[in-house]
């Protein structure tokens, strides 16, 4: 069971459900990581061998592991980034996703686990900050992200979406969410149909949470990569907090969320 907070000041709670496409659509890109035998296996062929662009890669192999002990449904087995005395150093772990073709618009859906010593926060080494879900455009010139932290606010670690110059505060703490269980992140991201144009639109869904919408005037590009964590900035001075990806899957038609 999670707690939310909204800005206006309201909470509640509710509990994370299994997915349904709602309109039938198959994903275009799904990974489950049940393909993998080994975290070398992972480590080898899952993120180092995947298709990336000039400034997107694997990051940090050697913090990425299989583990065969936890897995999302009836999975078996996930992906863990381990963050190891983190303090207030910058660590990088994360791996890309090419999508089979450029897109303006994407559907998003990760299923993560987060470890219950978790924080994106160090009150020493301020702001709180964590890029979660990256989007790319196919020049690499900016992107669009779901951020833990990162308002320039020093004890902050609301969620925040990122398009080009928008920065938009969803008002809804990440904290709660650092509680060992599974939750479901869904993210839709359309480019504006012209440039200058206010019609691009940012969705985010925190299990079953609808969180508030945001409209993007931008310069109309396409997206081509996804990167599946990157840069966690502040963290604890001792131990280990982890993060587990259990299933990831894309598409580029509704798939009926809403």
């Amino acid at each position: 069971m999670v707690a939310f907070f909204l800005s206006a000041g309201t909470s509640g709670c509710f509990e994370a459900s299994p997915v349904t496409s709602g309109s039938g659509n198959g994903p275009w890109v799904e990974e489950d990581f049940s393909a993998y035998t080994s975290t070398q296996d992972w480590r080898e062929n899952g993120c180092l061998n995947r298709p990336h662009g000039s400034d997107l890669a694997c990051q940090s192999p050697g913090r990425q592991f299989l583990d065969k002990s936890v897995g999302y449904g009836s999975l078996t087995q996930s992906v863990r980034f381990d963050f190891v005395d983190q303090g207030g150093n910058s660590i990088m772990v994360g791996f890309p996703i090419e999508l089979p073709s450029p897109t303006p618009e994407i559907w998003i859906e990760a299923y993560v686990r987060f470890s219950t010593n978790f924080t994106v926060c160090n009150p020493k080494f301020p702001p709180c900050d964590y890029k979660f879900i990256l989007a790319e455009h196919t020049d690499f010139r900016g992107d669009w992200r779901l951020k833990l932290g990162g308002s320039g606010v020093a004890s902050d670690p609301n969620f925040h979406v990122n398009a080009n110059s928008l920065e938009f505060d969803l008002g809804i703490k990440s904290e709660p969410y650092f509680d060992g269980e599974w939750h479901r992140f869904r993210l839709h991201f359309r480019q504006a149909s012209s440039a200058g144009a206010a019609d691009g639109l940012i969705e985010t869904w925190l299990d079953d949470l609808k969180a508030p919408s945001a409209t993007e005037r931008n310069d109309s590009k396409i997206f081509m990569y996804l990167d599946m964590g990157r840069n966690k900035d502040k963290g604890r001075d001792s131990g280990t907090e982890s993060v587990w990806w259990g299933r990831v899957r894309v598409w580029n038609a509704n798939p009926g969320w809403y």
